[in-house]
């Protein structure tokens, strides 16, 4: 279109493009095409500079023919300055070579408006041969320019979205089958691709869903878009998949697109929110408990049955939920005050454990409520509380009964130091009234009573005796009155006076034997004082507690032996008077008898004392009851006297199996039960742990005695001086007997677990508390529910979809809404007040879908959950869309009681969903434009190509016989003139078939195979062997891998890339090249590096554009569509090249070739 300007340029004429060989009709004709197709006519004069420009062509470049006469500079003046070289060196270049002019460039218009355009060009030569005009068209693609930039922005957005959408895309045919799906539908329903494609969706649908199924595609096909439409899908686990749908029909085809949003955990949610909702609701008013809850300005939130009736009884108020609990119309101040300062209190994190006596205004008694009041926490916030009382009137009114009676009882005995009891002879359990336990002076609870226990405690002496007496009572043949001793510590007695009586049932079994026992040890020392002090000496011998013998060390004859020693062992004098007497007698196992024989022997031996002192040996009597004694012998050498003592150790040994057994039993019950029990003797500050520790907590099975610090130190650190606190004053105040509370344990694993203690406080006489027994609870579920209950319902409170409750029963004027959340007040504008009692009608208007409210009402009726979406309106009148699902909700015995609405606000997503739509189809438009432009562009180089090879071939052949048949002639000059013809033809065959190789990658067809690089490198080196020869490059080569592709374009990669190599060097240079090639995890990367003279970095990318070469063709030879062929020949086989180099540096090209998927 332009040409470096000559000297002679400014003294054209100005012409218009040139009509003179066209009819009027044919220059009509010529217009017409221009307008249709949007191109401009050109015109160059190469020899006088003369410029002919066509209508058109003014108005694409935005000139006025009349103001602006055709001419060289003004053909530049227009062109972008940043193109100006580019279009220069281009023109400059179809003029030296004789090649078609082409280039794209940007124009100023003289608004300053930029445009992009398209110039095209073609050579006429004269007569003599010689370039004279050079013709061409002028086309505005500034449009086609933004359509290419939009379609590849839009076509990498639809990528993504279909490569990363978590939603379900699937392509179906008309016949439902399935044609494409997103790589989200495979990560959702589990299978492949292969086992999905080709296949009918009703293979993968859930049988019942499957009418509705097919109805619905059916509307889709015949143009019906649909929307949450909710179906259930089999994946390849087997577990169903509930998805919520929209499709619609694939604009001009007959494809349905389907995009599915798996709902599975929204659903199974929903379904469990409904059933813990109903669960908990059932269980607070089925409790007679009052069960109430508050916010935090006193507002009753919600409440069970039970309160309800009770604030009408007492009160006469019927209260509603969101009313001040505090009201001075129901309540006098002090009660007010009262209710607040606790409430408060609770605010304030703590919880508050209260007797309430509330006076009723209508009745003349009083009733008196235990009441617990429990702060509600979401997220680290108190937002409100929880409150349970439970009526306890007539408890402490019993109780109060009870104390009276009991205080009353106790002080009598107390008076006349006689105490009661019972023995049922049935269970052999033993009851002992307080003052029994002081008379035997024995902690409570510290024995197990029985009979075995009682009897003992008997004086030996006085045990026949009362056994008599109690036989008689036993049939009945006279009322218990007997007098005995017992044995206290420290061999201290007492004498006991006890009366008793036999107790029948109603059918006249025998079953209880209860009576009195008065301590008569006064009475009776002054008795025994005037009786036997002329006998105290004897007295004491013969009673003394310790069995006492004296025999001979020589010979082993008794000396001495005390009443006492023959007590103890239960022999007469005469028969252990022989020392092997009293073996046989005593030891009457042989196995035993050899046993301690042998061990009293040796040990005597040793002469050590305190070998000489034995404990627990089992002896038997005469009468064959086995004992348990201690003995212990004193020799006396000097006097040749052995002193032998033994004192009977049956009754501790007994005790202490008893307490064995007791043990046993509370290990037993600790196991029975659920809690975890523990025995905590605050005196020696050690805790027995029951079995329920192991249980619970995890704490091993042999750390069941431990240290008082255990329980202090496993409370949580934010629970313990609330605890501490608490336990202390409990056990201080000698009035408690019981303790509660509710803490986090820390478990054996370190973990916390939330527990709820109870223990039971005992005391000695003095109210001291020596005794603490408890169970633990792990109540730590219970918790969980309790803030997950919590957290649902602030769910429901605070979710930014909108929820609707309505009764399930219509009335005349619908259903009547009962409960809307905070969404709802900030999404409709309308205040709970506003919409309570009226109808979900209120938000319809003129644009509401009334077809699909028609269908929403036939499933209400129909009692089945539906969604629809359709426009609603604001209090202010704004219209909004909406996507309602409307779920019914049913009682315990399945009647419908409500409809749960839950609207979404989706306006944003319409009109994105618009806004798609209309860039599909102006992407489809654009696609179609750049389909033909293709196919027009391919065909023209092709045809091209091969239609311009023969005149080159002609000229080529002429000028070749001109200068054989002329030689003579020609003089050096014309030789050289000739010799640059055949030079410029044979550089423009080469283009040519660059070109026409280059157009041919466009439709290559060959099939990929598996081949060895090593082979592909080896052909290609064959090719360049001339080259070779003649440079001699040295090549460094690692070891290549086997590849896929076409085996043909490899190789002539490989030989484009390696011969640039050898010829870009500098002069005398000798060229070395590393060729490198690696597998990587989707793709093969490969190296070719040479020392040659390297490319500035700013044409390192521009390299690879067609007819792009950096140096005149004086210096390197080639037509620079060399490594245009190469990028064209990696992106069939789907990979990358780049080329990194400085100058002076050599280059390095890398590029790689992506694997098949099977690899």
């Amino acid at each position: 279109m332009s040409l470096p300007k000559k000297e002679n340029s400014n003294n054209i004429c100005p012409t218009s493009f040139s009509y003179m060989n066209l009819s009027e009709s044919g220059k009509g004709i010529f217009e017409l095409i221009e307008n249709i197709s949007g191109i401009g006519f050109w015109k160059v004069n190469l020899q006088t500079g003369e410029n002919q420009w066509s209508d058109k062509f003014y108005k694409i470049c935005g000139l006025d023919r009349k103001k602006n006469p055709p001419s060289t500079d003004l053909g530049i003046s227009v062109i972008h300055p940043e193109d100006r070289n580019n279009v220069r060196e281009a023109l400059e270049e179809s003029i030296e070579k004789g090649i078609p002019y082409q280039v794209e460039k940007r124009i100023l218009w003289p608004s300053g408006e930029i445009r992009h355009v398209l110039s095209e060009g073609v050579i006429e030569y004269d007569e003599k041969g010689k370039p004279h005009f050079l013709i061409g068209t002028f086309k505005d693609i500034t449009n086609l320019k933004g359509r290419e930039s939009q379609y590849v922005t839009t076509s990498s957005e639809l990528g993504d979205i279909l490569d990363y959408s978590i939603d379900l895309i699937f392509l179906f045919d008309a016949n439902g089958l399935i044609a494409k799906v997103s790589e989200s539908v495979l990560e959702t329903l589990g299978y492949s691709k292969k086992e999905l494609l080709g296949k009918h969706y009703v293979d993968f649908l859930y049988p019942p869903d499957l009418e509705k199924t097919n109805v619905a595609f059916k509307s889709v096909l015949q143009g019906e878009k649909i929307r949450n439409f909710e179906i259930r899908l089999i994946a390849s686990s087997g577990n169903l998949i509930h998805l919520n749908w929209s499709g619609n029909i694939k604009q001009g085809t007959n494809q349905v697109l389907g995009i599915a949003r798996d709902v599975t955990e929204l659903v199974e949610l929903r379904k469990k929110q409904i059933e813990e909702k109903f669960r908990i609701q059932t269980i607070l008013n089925s409790s007679p408990d009052l069960i109430w809850s508050l916010d935090r300005d006193f507002k009753l939130v919600t409440a069970n049955n039970a309160f309800f009736k009770n604030m009408q009884k007492a009160l006469h108020w019927d209260i509603k939920s969101g009313e001040n609990l505090l009201s001075n119309e129901f309540y006098e101040p002090k009660q007010i005050e009262f209710w607040k300062f606790n409430y408060e209190k609770a605010l304030k994190g703590k919880n508050v454990k209260i007797e309430v006596k509330e006076e009723s205004k209508h009745q003349d008694f009083s009733t008196f409520f235990e009441t617990k009041i429990t702060p509600i926490e979401v997220n680290g916030e108190i937002v409100g509380l929880a409150c349970f009382s439970r009526d306890v009137t007539e408890k402490r009114i019993a109780s109060e009964k009870i104390k009276v009676e009991i205080m009353q009882l106790h002080k009598g005995q107390e008076i006349s130091k006689i105490g009661y009891w019972e023995s049922d002879l049935d269970t052999k359990r033993v009851f002992w009234s307080d003052e029994m336990y002081k008379i035997w002076e024995v902690k409570k609870s510290s024995q197990n009573l029985d009979f075995d226990f009682f009897f003992q405690s008997i004086h030996p002496e006085d045990r026949k005796e009362f056994l008599y007496h109690k036989n008689r009572a036993l049939i009945q043949e006279k009322k218990l009155d007997v007098v005995y001793r017992i044995i206290l510590e420290g061999n201290r007695f007492k004498y006991i006076h006890e009366k008793g009586e036999i107790i029948q049932d109603k059918n006249g079994k025998i079953n209880l034997f209860r009576g009195t026992a008065q301590e008569i040890t006064k009475e009776k020392e002054i008795e025994i004082e005037l009786r036997d002090r002329n006998f105290f000496i004897e007295s004491t011998l013969n009673n003394i507690p310790m069995g006492i013998a004296v025999n001979k060390i020589s010979d082993g004859e008794a000396t001495y032996m005390n009443k006492a020693f023959e007590d103890i062992y239960g022999w007469p004098k005469s028969e252990l008077v022989s020392v092997n007497d009293f073996f046989e007698n005593v030891y009457p196992n042989p196995e035993y008898r050899n046993w301690i024989k042998t061990k009293i022997s040796e040990d005597v031996k040793s002469g050590v004392p305190e070998r000489m002192s034995w404990k627990g040996i089992k002896i038997n009597t005469k009468d064959g009851k086995e004992k348990i004694v201690n003995a212990k012998n004193i020799p006396v050498p000097d006097l040749n006297l052995m002193i032998s003592t033994v004192s009977d150790d049956t009754d501790r040994y007994l005790a202490e199996q008893a307490l064995k057994v007791s043990n046993d039993r509370f290990t037993l019950a600790s196991e029975a039960v659920s809690d975890a029990i523990w025995d905590w003797d605050l005196e020696k500050d050690t805790i027995f742990l029951g079995q329920g520790f192991q249980r619970l907590f995890g704490y091993p099975v042999n750390q069941n005695q431990v240290d008082g610090k255990l329980w202090s130190n496993n409370i949580h650190p934010d629970n313990f001086e609330e605890i501490q606190t608490s336990i202390q004053k409990a056990i201080q105040d000698a009035s408690q007997k019981y303790w509660s509370g509710e803490y986090r344990f820390r478990k054996n694993d370190g973990f916390y677990a939330f527990v709820i203690e109870k223990s039971i406080i005992i005391r000695n006489k003095k109210g001291v508390a020596v005794r603490i027994v408890g169970a633990i609870q792990d109540i730590t579920q219970e918790k969980e529910r309790e803030k997950h209950l919590n957290l649902l319902e602030s769910v429901v409170t605070n979710t930014t979809d909108s929820i609707l409750i309505t009764k399930a029963e219509p009335s005349e004027k619908g259903h009547e809404i009962i409960y809307c959340n905070k969404a709802f007040i900030e999404m409709t504008g309308y205040q709970p007040e506003e919409v309570l009692g009226k109808t979900p009608k209120i938000l319809h208007g003129i644009g509401s879908d009334q077809d699909a409210l028609k269908r929403l009402g036939k499933n209400l009726r129909n009692w089945e959950s539906t969604s629809v979406e359709v426009i609603n309106y604001r209090k202010d009148g704004t219209p909004f869309w909406v996507n309602i699902t409307v779920i019914p909700v049913a009682d315990e015995k399945g009647w419908y009681t409500h409809w749960i609405g839950i609207q979404r606000d989706v306006t944003e997503r319409k009109k994105k969903e618009q806004e798609v739509e209309l860039t599909n189809e102006n992407l489809k438009k654009a696609n179609r434009e750049l389909l033909l432009s293709n196919q027009d562009l391919e065909q023209f180089a092709y045809v091209a190509s091969h239609d311009l090879q023969e005149p080159l071939r002609m000229i080529s052949s002429f000028l070749g016989l001109i200068e054989k048949r002329y030689d003579a002639v020609l003089d050096e000059k014309g030789k050289k003139y000739i010799h640059f013809a055949i030079d410029g033809a044979n550089r423009m065959r080469e283009i040519i078939l660059d070109l026409l190789e280059f157009s041919k990658l466009d439709s290559f067809k060959e099939a990929k195979s598996w081949v060895e690089s090593k082979e592909i490198l080896d052909t290609s080196l064959l090719f360049l062997k001339k080259n070779i020869d003649k440079t001699g490059p040295v090549f460094h080569l690692e070891h290549l891998p086997k590849v896929y592709g076409h085996k043909s374009t490899l190789i002539q990669l490989f030989q484009n890339i390696i011969s640039n190599a050898i010829k870009y060097q500098p002069e005398g240079q000798k060229p070395e090249i590393w060729i490198t090639g690696i597998e990587c995890d989707n793709e093969w990367e490969f190296s070719i590096k040479d020392n040659g003279i390297g490319i500035e970095q700013e044409y390192l990318e521009k390299i690879f554009v067609i007819f792009q070469r950096l140096h005149v063709k004086g210096t390197y030879t080639g037509t620079g569509i060399g490594l245009a062929i190469s990028k064209k020949i990696i992106d069939l086989h789907e990979g990358r090249i780049w080329a990194e180099s400085e100058l002076g540096e050599g280059t390095n090209f890398y590029f790689t070739l992506k694997k098949p998927a099977s690899s």
